[in-house]
């Protein structure tokens, strides 16, 4: 305990030393995730460069505690606040209460370059993704969450999926991934214990520890539906990467994804149990059908969401040379 303290003071002040030596130094500053240490010294954060961009997250907000509640000068005093959809910009401002903010708010997602490893598939090439995996073909394969976090809720879905004689048709992929500088062992352990235990006899897999994007385009092209029912979210890549490769998505209504859900065709439920029904639907529709509502997802996302649709809005964001994210 004595030596985190320690290191954490340490960290603190390298980072005020290295704020006071670097005033002035950069046109624009881009900040991504507000840190304590970031609002503790938003003045001398403020003084690095001519404009200062933040980028709000979901867990910015989500995650509490007495400096993110009382110290808020860094939303006054950034240029741009930067929210990955409207309906989190009216969350923000919820919590700020800062009139002042407002106009500085800005819907825009970040520029992924990695969507372009779904570029060249066609909708009949998942069938080769299957079998690369080692997936029968005859199963309907489903993806539950995104990684090991208590956000995901993959208890809730657990229980559905081991009271479902749906699931006795489905190859089913727990995305269990760790984040780098989390400790999430704990939870790991936890979760593939009660899988295994409630989950004996069904076909599964747990992907676990850290995955490419590269195997991760793999997985979501071999697989059909993708089960998203986190607590809280901004926006989930993990959402638009499923449409990008042909798979149905089905999430909650509790989350605020009704800006997406005007341009791409995803089905919400009001409870995890739900989602029985909607994959009855889903098992029976005529697959023409499916297949041309899957393509018309995919092409929505990158038309709306794609790296060469929203880079364009940061360069004249940044309309700067010397930038320091």
């Amino acid at each position: 305990m004595y030596w985190s303290r320690l290191y954490l003071v340490y960290n603190f002040l390298s980072f005020y030393f290295f704020l006071k030596r670097s005033k002035g130094t950069y046109d624009v500053v881009h900040v991504y995730y507000i840190r304590e240490e970031y609002l503790i010294l938003s003045n001398h954060l403020r003084a690095l460069g001519t404009k200062l961009i933040l980028q709000v997250f979901g867990s910015d907000i989500n995650s509490r505690n007495f400096i993110k509640d009382k110290l808020t000068r860094l939303y006054e005093i950034a240029d741009q606040i930067v929210v990955a959809n409207a309906e989190f910009g009216d969350k923000l401002m919820n919590f700020l209460k800062l009139p002042s903010v407002r106009p500085k708010i800005k819907k825009l997602l970040l520029p992924f370059d990695h969507f372009n490893l779904y570029d060249n598939f066609e909708y009949e090439d998942k069938r080769r993704f299957k079998q690369q995996l080692g997936i029968d073909l005859d199963r309907s394969v489903v993806i539950v969450g995104s990684n090991v976090t208590q956000n995901e809720q993959h208890e809730k879905i657990i229980d559905v999926v081991a009271n479902n004689t749906l699931s006795e048709r489905s190859h089913i992929i727990f995305m269990l991934t760790t984040r780098v500088l989390a400790n999430d062992q704990e939870r790991l352990e936890e979760l593939t214990v009660l899988i295994k235990e409630r989950l004996a006899g069904f076909s599964f897999e747990i992907v676990s520890g850290f995955i490419s994007y590269e195997k991760m385009r793999d997985y979501r092209m071999a697989s059909d539906i993708f089960l998203n029912f986190r607590k809280n979210d901004q926006l989930a890549l993990s959402m638009l990467e499923s449409n990008l490769a042909y798979c149905d998505v089905i999430t909650a209504d509790w989350l605020p994804y009704h800006e997406y859900r005007k341009n791409v065709e995803i089905s919400i439920v009001e409870e995890v149990g739900a989602v029985v029904d909607v994959l009855m639907r889903l098992y029976l529709e005529d697959e023409n059908l499916r297949i041309q509502r899957l393509k018309y997802n995919r092409d929505q996302v990158y038309l709306l969401y794609g790296y060469h649709s929203v880079i364009g809005e940061w360069l004249s964001l940044y309309s700067r040379e010397r930038v320091f994210l």
